[in-house]
């Protein structure tokens, strides 16, 4: 049941990109999406987002506690398919399909499988944990055992994993597209050397690390925090953990 509803939901992430899509292959020549200048579609990209915004806060039976959260995703889901319909080719060529797909029924299905694999991968690594490392709980779960955290998913959790994951597997596509065309990444073995491995896994470690501090101390700003992180925060005991 639960990837009934994710992949139901996964749908609906791509909508707007599928819309535009077909809206792009049936438009006359004579009156292309991608006529309206930049500066005109930044006020349209602004006017989008404020609405949206509004709607939600004013409009929509949504819980407080959930309404920033959501302001800022519907918005943002809108922002992004005005922007897909005035760039088409940009967005879906470019950005969402960097390894040229002939079919979105074959981008759809690939993006299935990343995730029954990466759900298979979780479930391979977790038990193989357990059963070579025999890992201690949580101090925190053994001194506090009556804290159960957030036991059940709700639909704004589905929603969210679900946008996740094609962020996701955008990023894929996008670095596996970067791997192949970029002359500076190397497959041959006699081009392997201390500089390109050992330095260049420390860089790795050190650039992500340079990038997330900072970018997750300000996802806790008191002014961002509820538009942006505080969903995550909703569970407080993770499974992993």
């Amino acid at each position: 049941m639960w990837w009934l509803v994710q992949l139901s939901l996964l749908l609906f992430t791509i909508l707007p990109s599928l819309v535009a899509q077909y809206t792009e292959a049936n438009r006359p020549h004579s009156t292309p999406a991608t006529t309206v200048p930049d500066q005109q579609l930044y006020v349209e990209l602004f006017l989008i987002f404020t609405i949206s915004a509004l709607t939600v806060q004013y409009l929509l039976p949504i819980p407080k506690k959930q309404v920033k959260s959501l302001q800022s995703c519907v918005s943002s889901l809108a922002t992004f398919a005005t922007y897909t319909y005035r760039r088409p080719h940009y967005v879906l060529t470019t950005l969402l399909n960097p390894l040229q797909f002939q079919s979105s029924t074959l981008w759809f299905c690939l993006l299935v499988l990343k995730i029954l694999a990466l759900s298979l991968l979780d479930q391979i690594v977790l038990k193989a944990v357990r059963q070579c490392v025999h890992p201690k709980p949580l101090g925190f779960r053994t001194r506090h055992p009556n804290v159960k955290g957030l036991i059940q998913l709700q639909w704004i959790d589905f929603l969210y994993l679900s946008i996740n994951q094609v962020i996701e597997y955008v990023f894929m596509l996008n670095v596996i597209q970067f791997s192949l065309q970029h002359t500076h990444v190397y497959w041959s073995v006699s081009d392997v050397s201390p500089l390109n491995t050992v330095l260049g896994l420390y860089l790795l470690f050190v650039v992500d690390d340079l990038l997330y501090a900072p970018s997750h101390y300000f996802m806790h700003w008191k002014y961002i925090y509820p538009y942006i992180h505080k969903h995550h925060h909703r569970q407080i005991l993770p499974k992993r953990g």
